[in-house]
């Protein structure tokens, strides 16, 4: 994989965990528990406009790389769910969170390595 791909990888991930946290707020932040009001809410929409962003770097890493090589990038989002949690939110993080954490950092290792022919079977 290229560095422009890795950069995009890398700005897909970031949209995406920034997505989740305005939609956490959102979430927060409803009035009276009405569900309708996420729609008369300003982070609905500009989640929803990240959301469109992310989309578009994701297509563009697609192009450049097998689906099998890219994919399991996204996986980095349960970290960065773990991080955002903690720090903005305040939520625990637990021992399975740190665990299933690095066992998510192997596999992409893994998945890197063989891509790059650096493990062979």
């Amino acid at each position: 994989m290229c560095k422009i791909v890795f950069f995009n990888i890398f700005i897909f991930l970031s949209v995406s965990a920034v997505v989740q946290v305005v939609f956490k707020f959102l979430a927060l932040n409803i009035e009276g528990g009405s569900y309708l009001a996420v729609f008369t809410s300003w982070m609905f929409y500009l989640g929803c406009f990240l959301y469109y962003i992310q989309t578009r770097v994701w297509i563009n890493v697609l192009k450049n790389t097998p689906l099998s090589n890219a994919y399991p990038f996204t996986s980095i989002n349960v970290l960065s769910g773990f991080v955002l949690a903690k720090i903005v939110f305040n939520e625990t993080l637990t021992i399975g969170n740190l665990i299933g954490g690095a066992l998510i950092i192997l596999g992409i290792v893994f998945v890197f390595r063989s891509e790059t022919g650096e493990v062979h079977e």
